[in-house]
């Protein structure tokens, strides 16, 4: 993964914005807190949070959903990587390093997950007066 974060970097991605790509990626579109975020890449909660809002603003990250701490305490911010707008972006911008993009591309496509399409944004439940007896035969 080293990799991937060196080549983010070459392109002109700042650090901390290219190990919080790497780090989504490599918790494969499960949702992440924050604070997850800051220990496994070892940095500090305003870098943290920077990266985060300039990836939620290219739409490479989603989330900012909040997760009880428990019954007491602060709710915790969760995200997860949105593969689509990220390759997009990344295609786009290969220029003339076209065989490193492709292989950091490439990689990022090994790494996604099928359930990422599946997910959605807000869970649906069944009201209490819906059922599915219209699926019977």
């Amino acid at each position: 993964m080293k990799k991937l974060v060196e080549l983010l970097i070459d392109k002109g991605y700042p650090p901390s914005i290219a190990k919080v790509v790497v780090y989504l990626l490599e918790a494969k579109g499960t949702m992440t807190s924050s604070r997850e975020i800051e220990k496994g890449i070892d940095a500090r909660q305003p870098e943290v949070n920077t990266a985060i809002k300039a990836l939620i603003e290219k739409k490479w990250v989603v989330g900012g959903d909040e997760k009880q701490a428990g019954p007491t305490g602060r709710p915790t911010k969760m995200y997860r990587i949105n593969y689509a707008p990220l390759l997009t972006d990344l295609e786009k911008n290969m220029g003339t390093d076209m065989m490193k993009w492709k292989d950091l591309i490439t990689e990022i496509r090994a790494m996604m997950v099928v359930k990422e399409s599946v997910q959605p944004e807000t869970p649906h439940v069944l009201g209490k007066q819906q059922s599915l007896d219209h699926l019977r035969l």
